[in-house]
């Protein structure tokens, strides 16, 4: 399948552009993530090389017809029983002298065997090359995750009708779940998480058989997977009484988002970002009840780069997606936390997700 002018031409463009700079002749693509954004192909074993001139991907029996109707690459090849002599050997034929490979997920096995194939010195790890390209969307990516966004709206705005006494959190999971596949998801980005009460203190909390009280908070962070593209958003509801503490943590969460967010625009560094919210929440003094970063990237993965926390290097660029999502945890007692995804535009950001912020009851 030809390469030339689709997003997968601008996106290995861009690669090699990156290979230069690390001084090597091509990449030995294997992370599966990565190899999709770069090909297209969505199955769970392939290899793809990437030269300065051409692409190469190879993949197994299994895939080999999928592959060369739908993967875009200059050639498509089956492996044979040693994949590492399919690389030696294309790369000889395609005049590699020194090749990069994603020192993150190449299997140590393959590393030495490639080593002991074309020499130690003609193979060198590279670090996040690719996905330091996937941290800036292009149109066809910006627009597939809208899409996941509206449909996690949707999914929050369905499951509302579900909150009453008595009902369980793994109810309301499965049933996220099951909306999600009814819905055009095929599956969610990843479990929803949902929380009652003293649970919502916990921000990687597994949903469990507790059942709804009138006087629990509930806390709901969930994200549909659409043609490969995720969301992430995350809403928590007052208690019918909607006491004063809860009222005064959800406006300093509230707060702080909404401070963070007026900070995002190209050049912003990630770190003075993060530090928009946690200053808020500190000042409140419930510095130490924020543990975790204020956001990370979304796309083909639910977490990948960007990451906004206290020490994150880096600046905001058009066409990057990220979570805001500051919380407050207080143990024996609960939280809020409140998440939504931007998009960084040319003179500041879009707050992607439309679903109200204003604090409210479930009830």
């Amino acid at each position: 399948m030809t390469l030339k002018g689709s997003s997968f031409d601008k996106r290995i463009r861009r690669l090699r552009k990156a290979l230069k700079d690390e001084k090597v002749d091509g990449i030995l693509v294997t992370d599966l993530t990565n190899i999709r954004y770069l090909s297209g192909f969505g199955g769970s074993f392939g290899l793809l090389l990437v030269t300065l001139k051409d692409t190469v991907f190879l993949t197994d029996f299994r895939y080999i017809e999928t592959a060369e109707k739908a993967v875009c690459a200059d050639e498509v090849m089956k492996v044979s029983q040693d994949h590492m002599d399919d690389v030696q050997r294309e790369m000889r034929k395609r005049k590699v002298r020194r090749l990069g490979f994603e020192a993150k997920t190449l299997p140590y096995s393959d590393y030495q065997r490639l080593a002991e194939k074309i020499g130690e010195r003609k193979v060198r790890p590279l670090k996040d090359t690719v996905e330091k390209l996937r941290m800036v969307k292009d149109d066809e990516e910006i627009a597939r995750i809208r899409k996941a966004v509206r449909l996690t709206e949707r999914a929050l705005r369905h499951i509302q009708g579900f909150l009453e006494p008595g009902t369980s959190e793994r109810d309301l999971a499965t049933e996220l779940e099951v909306f999600f596949k009814l819905n055009g998801g095929g599956e969610t980005g990843f479990s929803p998480t949902v929380a009652f009460g003293k649970g919502c203190s916990m921000p990687h909390y597994a949903s469990t058989n507790r059942k709804l009280k009138a006087t629990d908070m509930v806390l709901i962070d969930l994200g549909a997977s659409l043609e490969g593209y995720h969301a992430d958003l995350t809403r928590t509801w007052l208690s019918r009484s909607m006491s004063a503490k809860e009222r005064e943590i959800y406006s300093i969460v509230l707060e702080a988002q909404q401070a963070a967010i007026e900070w995002v625009k190209p050049g912003a560094a990630f770190r003075a970002i993060d530090e928009a919210a946690r200053s808020v929440i500190s000042r409140a003094g419930y510095g130490d009840r924020f543990g975790h970063g204020l956001g990370h990237g979304i796309g083909l993965r639910v977490h990948e780069l960007p990451r906004l926390a206290r020490k994150s290097e880096g600046r905001c660029r058009k066409g990057m997606v990220f979570t805001i999502e500051p919380g407050i945890y207080l143990p024996g007692w609960g939280g809020v936390r409140i998440e939504d995804d931007v998009l960084v535009t040319e003179k500041g950001c879009e707050v992607l997700s439309s679903y109200p912020r204003s604090p409210r009851s479930w009830l």
